[in-house]
């Protein structure tokens, strides 16, 4: 069955001369899916696809076309993939009208009926940053996806035949939305830099500053990058196994205080490798693996990409310890990050400070010393 049939099937499909809005459906979770595995075993393993757009946006109305971000290292190798898109049914179009991108539609047979719009850019340009973030916010937010969905509802009644005018009408807002989703996005960031910190101060370790940079983006939003400045080790102190388990909490602390705002996290990047190569390098001692074995392997979910269960299980049950120690204090976190989100640095003393003030107590007090 071809992807165009595969896709017609997940009720996916909409008119090119009209507008017309459904209801969210399951379905086009699955059809993004499908149109992963077909592009990447047909194209590159390179391809970094993202489903995007109102699909991507549960309980919210959206037109039914499935829209994809496609991320590669290099726009000028992606074209010489053309062919192999064109044999899949896509039409290529080009920038179409946003510099350096590459836009693809998948139509019905008769072209008629959109049915994917595929957006690919290179890694770095500021347009995957917009999509991701305004998707996340919109996710995370059900006031601002609420508004989102009023005017899009509002537009389609007006322009049902005029496309130009429903996607002009949206401006505005979307770019509102944006401008609250990098804030929400600082303040996550602030939240989980705070906790990676607070576990820092926790062990007795010492930090030089917590930062957050901006940089400005083609649209004048601002991205976020954020970095924990740790004092250097003592080179007099011994590296034991308690010392590698505090390394391996304090590499967790961020994840953990996403859980406690978010209820997840997304798990991942250097944190997290330093995490599990700390325990593989632990798992060496058979007592220790021995009792890592008795600890149960947590189900498919965030750290699917550890494929050493032993260690997915240590790391799993040790994240649990993570929120143990910062769950007492999560106002202190809040505040801590509510204050490097104002003022986009903080040096190491003044955390300190805010860490015996606001925070030490709470943790002696909830005996946690000893996790």
């Amino acid at each position: 069955m071809s992807l165009r049939e595969q896709i017609e099937k997940q009720s996916l499909g909409m008119s090119r001369k009209t507008i017309s809005l459904s209801a969210h459906n399951p379905n086009w979770s699955k059809a993004f899916l499908i149109a992963r595995e077909t592009l990447i075993e047909s194209i590159s393993s390179e391809l970094d696809l993202h489903h995007i757009g109102s699909t991507s946006i549960p309980n919210i109305h959206a037109k039914p076309i499935l829209d994809i971000l496609g991320i590669v290292p290099s726009i000028q190798i992606f074209d010489n993939f053309r062919a192999y898109l064109e044999a899949l049914g896509f039409v290529w179009k080009g920038e179409y009208g946003i510099a350096n991108r590459r836009y693809c539609v998948l139509y019905d047979k008769n072209e008629e009926f959109g049915l994917i719009h595929l957006h690919v850019f290179e890694k770095n340009d500021s347009e995957v940053e917009k999509h991701i973030v305004f998707r996340d916010y919109l996710r995370a937010s059900p006031e601002a996806s609420f508004r989102y969905q009023e005017l899009k509802m509002k537009l389609a009644e007006a322009h049902s035949e005029e496309r130009t005018k429903y996607s002009e009408g949206k401006s505005d807002l979307i770019a509102e939305i944006l401008n609250e989703a990098f804030e929400w996005k600082k303040l996550k960031i602030a939240r989980h830099e705070t906790g990676h910190a607070l576990m820092t101060l926790r062990f007795g370790q010492r930090i030089q500053e917590i930062s957050l940079k901006g940089i400005a983006s083609l649209s004048g939003a601002e991205k976020y990058r954020a970095f924990l400045k740790l004092e250097p080790d003592d080179p007099g102190v011994k590296f034991t196994g308690e010392k590698a388990i505090q390394r391996i909490m304090i590499a967790l602390g961020g994840y953990a205080s996403e859980i406690l705002f978010y209820d997840v996290a997304n798990i991942g990047g250097d944190d997290l490798a330093v995490a599990a190569k700390i325990t593989e390098d632990l798992l060496q001692i058979e007592d220790f693996k021995k009792w890592v074995s008795t600890l149960q392997v947590p189900e498919a979910g965030s750290m699917n990409m550890i494929k050493n269960p032993f260690v997915r299980s240590y790391l799993n049950h040790k994240m649990g310890d993570c929120i143990d120690v910062l769950e007492p204090v999560k106002p202190a976190i809040e505040l801590i990050a509510k204050e490097l989100c104002e003022k986009d640095e903080l040096t190491g003393d003044i955390v300190n400070a805010l860490f015996c003030t606001e925070v030490q107590p709470h943790l002696d007090k909830n005996h946690l010393n000893n996790i």
